[in-house]
This record gives C-alpha cells, structure tokens and sequence, in this order.
C-alpha cells in the first residue's frame, strides 16, 4: 500500500506523550539516538526534557528532529515498511532528509543547532513573533495585511489549510494583526510563544548565513522522494534542495500544497512521525484520507494492520 510519512516542526513537541509503555529494545533506539545528538552538541538532551523542570528552550528545535528520527528508525526496525513519500513541515523538512537518507543525522543536528542561532542573531534588534489565525481564509488575510500596514510589515509565514494561517513579523504589527483578525471573523488567533518571525523577509539576512553553512555539507541521494515547503517539488539535485532550504526561512511554508500534491499521487495513508498529532489535525480538513501520528505504540500497531491489509 502507498503510504507518506510527514514530519512535523516548531509547536510539535510534547514531552508527555512521547515514548511511553516502550519496550527496551524500542527504548534502547530512542537513547541511543539522543545520545548521539547530546553528543554533537555536548549537553544531555534526555535529562534536560525528560528530567529537569527548567527547559532549555535553546534546544528545542534539535529535540524535535531527534524525536522524529528515534520514532522513524523504531518504526524501521519493527516493521521494516519504507514510505512511498516524504515531506515535513517547515523545521520537519530537515527531519525528512534524514530520513530519506539524504543528510546525515549527525550534520543535521549542526546545522539545526546553528540555525536556531542564526534565525535569533537576525531578530536581535527587534522582537519578532507569529501568529496563528483560524476561520479567516488566506484572500482575506492578505486583503487586511494590504490595507492596514507598510510593506513588508506582516508575512504569510505558513499555509497549513484554507482557514489555519499564520503570519510573522515584528510583535507591534503582530498584535495590531490578532485584534484585526478578531475583529473580522477569526474563530481562533493565538500569537505564538516564540520571539523570531520565521518564514518572513525579516529572515533574508538569516537565509544568506545558512546558505554559507549549508553550501559546505554533502548530500546524498534520497531513498524515496520528498516533497519540499517552498516549490512543492520532489527534487533529487542536492543544489536545490539546499535552495529550498535556504528559501524556507523567508518564504511561506505551503503545507496545503504539500498534502494535495501528495494525495494527487493516489496516497491516502499519512503517518506523522513526531510527538504530537498536529499535522494529523491539519489532514482533517482534507477529505478522503486517514492520518495517523505514530508517537505512541498502539498507533504503531494501528498503522501496521493497515498496511498488512492492504499489502
């Protein structure tokens, strides 16, 4: 059966579900992956999140990436089954190269752990943040960004459905944006705990660091495609994946795009790889597909019957 796999990214962390009623063997590959993460970094990640009351947000973005790897390579090993196709959202694209095998976990924690540095430094003289809106569709956004600030105020930062948007920028316009939001029609906004605007121009200093990191590091070929954020391509040519890359941080991440790209390739079956269920939420809005986020066994084992099935 035809199935992806999709990997979430910033907001998807949630220690708590993560991990539990493990047996060893599946818990001995979930350490030994942070393991190898602490170490590039030097700093234990399990006893900062599993452990300690005192998070080190500084870390966060790693911990995601090395969540999804640990839950991939669990899922390998019990069941053995490759995806037809990949994508991850925003930060979770770097997960997704993993694993397709075209970056190296080792040089993806570097490269994460430098780019959560190089996206802050861009912020430093100014705080930037993102809101979410929900009930607002992505024409009437745009319209009110248009009419009520300078451009390039206020960014489309992440597609993620045709009413689940959200926007990046500088925090003054960012509040200004929530309440013009509520006061049109939006079911929902929520401007998120983060203080960098990510996928937004404010980012295109950002995006020329990393192009400096990233140029340096070899990829390799990919096992299955892997769709990207911004060209919503399955591109193979390590120059533009790193392209795509280096674009995500101030380009829209179009997560809506990704879905029906995917879904227009006949596959039905998405399997989140993270610890949370937030892009199985956002699959939701898109008919004729079941979603499946894998961070606790019995969707493990949910997921297999499936494909046993319909094998």
């Amino acid at each position: 059966m035809l199935f992806a796999m999709i990997f979430p990214g910033q907001g998807s962390l949630n220690v708590h579900n993560t991990f539990k009623c493990l047996n060893s063997s599946s818990l001995k590959i979930v350490k030994n992956t942070f393991e190898e993460a602490s170490e590039i970094i030097k700093l234990n990640l399990w006893d900062i999140f599993f452990y300690s009351k005192n998070k080190n947000h500084s870390y966060i973005q790693i911990v995601i990436l090395t969540i999804s790897v640990a839950i991939y390579r669990m899922w390998m090993t019990i069941t053995g089954i490759k995806p037809t196709i990949m994508a991850g959202h925003s930060l979770g694209e770097y997960s997704a190269l993993v694993c397709c095998n075209i970056l190296s976990f080792s040089e993806a924690v570097k490269i994460i752990h430098a780019r959560e540095k190089i996206m802050t430094f861009a912020c430093k003289n100014f705080e930037g943040s993102m809101l979410t809106i929900k009930g607002l569709k992505l024409e009437n956004i745009k319209k009110l960004i248009i009419l009520n600030f300078p451009n390039p105020a206020i960014s489309i930062a992440c597609i993620n459905s045709r009413t689940n948007i959200v926007v990046s920028g500088k925090i003054k316009y960012i509040k200004k944006m929530q309440l013009l939001c509520e006061k049109y029609g939006a079911k929902f906004t929520k401007i998120l705990p983060i203080h960098i605007a990510a996928h937004s121009y404010l980012m295109k200093p950002a995006a020329k660091r990393l192009y400096k990191l990233i140029k340096k590091v070899k990829f390799h070929n990919p096992v299955c495609p892997i769709v990207n954020n911004t060209s919503i391509k399955c591109e193979t040519s390590s120059i533009f994946i790193k392209k795509s890359l280096i674009q995500q941080l101030y380009k829209p991440v179009r997560w809506i795009e990704v879905m029906q790209y995917i879904f227009s390739k006949k596959i039905k079956l998405f399997l989140e790889i993270g610890s949370s269920s937030i892009l199985t939420h956002l699959n939701k809005d898109i008919n004729g597909i079941t979603s499946i986020s894998l961070y606790k066994m019995s969707n493990f084992l949910k997921a297999f019957k499936i494909l046993s099935k319909k094998s």
